[in-house]
């Protein structure tokens, strides 16, 4: 009698046992799945500012082309008023 209940308290206790490794291993998963959640997102955010970084030198790109495009043209304008006479060119030289 003793020596079965010995080994029923044996038996529980494996099992108790095995339910606490597999409690432990599903934490260990756990963790692991938010760690991977936790890249996942600091990727995500990254991709993103990448992102915003480019098309923000895109725009600036832009922008200043545009700016440099306006400064042509305005010397153009500048260059045309400073001298009237310069409506020659090779081919209608003597006008």
């Amino acid at each position: 009698s003793r020596l079965q209940e010995e080994t029923r308290q044996g038996v529980v206790l494996a099992q108790l046992e095995e339910e606490r490794l597999a409690a432990q291993q599903r934490v260990i998963q756990a963790e692991r799945a938010n760690e991977l959640a936790k890249v996942e997102a600091n990727r995500a955010v990254i991709e993103a500012q990448k992102s915003n970084e480019l098309l923000e030198a895109r725009l600036d790109l832009e922008v200043q082309t545009v700016r440099a495009q306006a400064a042509v043209e305005a010397a153009k304008v500048a260059t045309s008023v400073d001298r009237p006479w310069r409506c020659c060119t090779a081919a209608t030289r003597g006008c």
